[in-house]
């Protein structure tokens, strides 16, 4: 049997530059480092260009999570914000009643002054300057309001209970709003 003989291939390096001598001379190391070194700074800048690349995606999945984040986190905050603004009036209210009950004697003097109330008189407001208090009421009739001054008047803490202002509701004509201003005596141990 016969074998095939196959040629063998010679590679053959063919360089123009002499590398005898001139990698011994200064230019001839110069060029051979610049090249060597510039193509190590060439290979390290793409695979830096390419992390970098990749790395966009990742940091765009984390802006985008985080977006969603923002978001649910601003909703829960926006859902709560009527609770809060609810929260708050009732803490002003509850601030403002324990003001009131700690100012002297106020809590009685509304306690009687309710009391002393005709049925078809409504209290609007109860203001409380030193010694002296500015009623504001609504009544559908003037005998109640006669009723009710005399009932002040009768009361031996409420002194020299006056009407100030007295005239039809803007609502209902039919209702009297009248203002009363009235003083009172320093109660003991208040």
């Amino acid at each position: 049997m016969r074998t095939a003989h196959m040629p063998t291939k010679k590679s053959h390096v063919i360089n123009l530059l002499p590398q005898e001598e001139f990698q011994k001379s200064v230019l001839g190391r110069t060029l051979y480092w610049a090249t060597t070194t510039f193509r190590t700074i060439v290979i390290v800048t793409e695979l830096v260009v390419i992390v970098a690349f990749l790395s966009r995606f990742w940091l765009d999945a984390k802006n985008a999570d985080l977006n969603d984040i923002i978001r649910q986190n601003q909703s829960i905050v926006e859902s709560y914000q009527d609770f809060e603004t609810d929260f708050r009036q009732v803490q002003q209210g509850i601030k403002i009643f324990s003001d009131l009950e700690n100012t002297t004697g106020l809590s009685t003097l509304l306690t009687k002054t309710v009391n002393l109330l005709p049925e078809d008189v409504r209290l609007i407001s109860i203001a409380q300057a030193q010694n002296s208090l500015q009623i504001k009421a609504s009544s559908a009739s003037e005998r109640s309001i006669v009723q009710f001054i005399t009932n002040l008047s009768a009361d031996p803490i409420f002194t020299e209970v006056k009407v100030t202002n007295a005239a039809a509701s803007s609502e209902n004509s039919a209702v009297l709003v009248f203002t009363l201003e009235t003083k009172f005596k320093e109660q003991e141990g208040s």
